[in-house]
């Protein structure tokens, strides 16, 4: 994992909840591709890197029927979406803290699988094994939705300028990020060419965001953007084809268009939802 257990639960990441990586939005895409995916009411749910449950304690509230499970390396996480899944009295849905290469047979099927957040930002060893996980643990018309970082649009120059700048602590690290931020954010203000100005929204949307994101995206040892023809190779070797995008549904499912369409758009991140081959 990118960070040791402390380090975990002393920089906790923003957790929320997102319509995008919902049980409901994946059988949207799915279907619009022309397949048909398991019914949601009843479905079984695995989200990995859950963070403290917003996400899947949101669809356990929304989906009674569903049988709900979340995994995630933060003790700290773990133990706050169990006290609210307490406080709802929720009975269709399980917290685990535990890292996810433990994730085995045991675990059985799922419907669904997400993975949020996680996949850049881990070793390759992690991130082989949550394609493992898809590919072993994915009903045979189930949706797998996995996000990262993509090239050419993702910060690479932004993440570079940063580390060179910054010293070894954990927690100066992230004070002195913040401060470079907002000095480069004031420089740019003015800024006449494209260039300048492309960089300073860069900057000024970054000024905005937690600490725990800052760290994650920029800081982390662990952050390899892809471009999603590479990502897709990999997802390919485990038996496992593109579907379509869960924040774009209306778009093409064909990996070469799509990796043009990037090109194009300079695109820096993609929701992508997978299937086992041959399940369209």
């Amino acid at each position: 994992m990118p960070l040791d257990q402390t380090s975990y639960d002393e920089l906790p990441y923003t957790c929320n909840a997102m319509p995008y990586a919902q049980p409901e939005r994946l059988a949207t895409v799915a279907t619009l591709i022309g397949m048909t995916p398991p019914p949601v009411q009843s479905c079984r749910v695995l989200e990995l890197a859950c963070c403290d449950g917003s996400n899947i304690i949101a669809t356990a509230h929304n989906l009674p029927e569903a049988e709900c499970w979340g995994v995630d390396f933060s003790a700290q996480h773990i133990a706050n979406g169990r006290k609210l899944i307490k406080a709802l009295g929720l009975q269709n849905i399980t917290l685990k803290q535990m890292n996810i290469l433990e994730i085995d047979d045991r675990f059985g099927t799922f419907d669904y699988i997400i993975a949020h957040g996680i996949y850049s930002w881990v070793s390759s060893q992690v991130q082989e094994k949550i394609l493992s996980i898809c590919k072993n643990h994915l009903a045979t018309n189930g949706v797998a939705y996995i996000s990262y970082n993509t090239k050419p649009g993702w910060r690479t120059t932004l993440r570079e300028m940063m580390l060179y700048h910054i010293a070894n602590d954990s927690a100066g690290r992230t004070i002195q990020l913040k401060k470079l931020l907002k000095f480069f954010t004031q420089a740019t203000a003015d800024a006449k060419d494209s260039y300048g100005r492309f960089l300073h929204e860069d900057l000024n949307h970054f000024n905005q965001l937690p600490a725990s994101f800052i760290f994650e995206e920029f800081i982390d040892e662990e952050n390899e953007p892809l471009y999603f023809y590479q990502f897709m190779e990999r997802a390919q070797a485990y038996g496992l084809e593109y579907l379509g995008d869960a924040l774009f549904p209306g778009a093409t499912n064909d990996v070469h268009q799509e990796q043009m369409m990037d090109f194009l758009h300079n695109r820096h991140f993609r929701h992508t939802c997978l299937c086992h081959h041959r399940a369209v």
